[in-house]
């Protein structure tokens, strides 16, 4: 099951049209060529098409994940080095910047949260679908 966090991704949707465009220019090219439908049919390039998509889903998400998942690691070192300084109850541009990345890691947080939710709703949606929950 893919993330529905997907569907906002500018890259993600053009390599779906590009692949889409792809099957278009294959089922017309059979049908123009008049191919054996044992070799090749729209059927065939219907699974091609959706396990690519597939593919791109997959390494898409798992970049976004990993982007997301570093800069929250980054935020929080940066974070404990801040608070760690001696003079963080002192110097109000330290405080200042100290607020800048609590407010920051909680937003990557609720970003990575949702991105779990919808991940989650998602799967259980594909798993009521399908005849005896499996």
């Amino acid at each position: 099951m893919l993330p529905l966090t997907l569907l906002n991704n500018e890259k993600f949707l053009e390599r779906v049209a590009e692949e889409g465009t792809t099957l278009q220019a294959r089922a017309t090219r059979d049908r123009i060529e008049h191919t054996d439908r044992q070799t090749a049919n729209i059927q065939m390039h219907w699974e091609a098409y959706k396990s690519n998509i597939r593919k791109i889903a997959k390494q898409t998400a798992k970049e976004c994940y990993y982007k997301i998942n570093s800069c929250i690691k980054a935020i929080e070192k940066d974070l404990k080095e801040t608070n760690n300084t001696p003079d963080i109850s002192t110097n109000r541009e330290r405080q200042n910047h100290e607020a800048y990345l609590a407010n920051q890691l909680k937003q990557l947080k609720k970003k990575e949260a949702k991105n779990q939710k919808d991940f989650l709703n998602a799967k259980l949606a594909n798993h009521s679908e399908r005849l005896g929950g499996t």
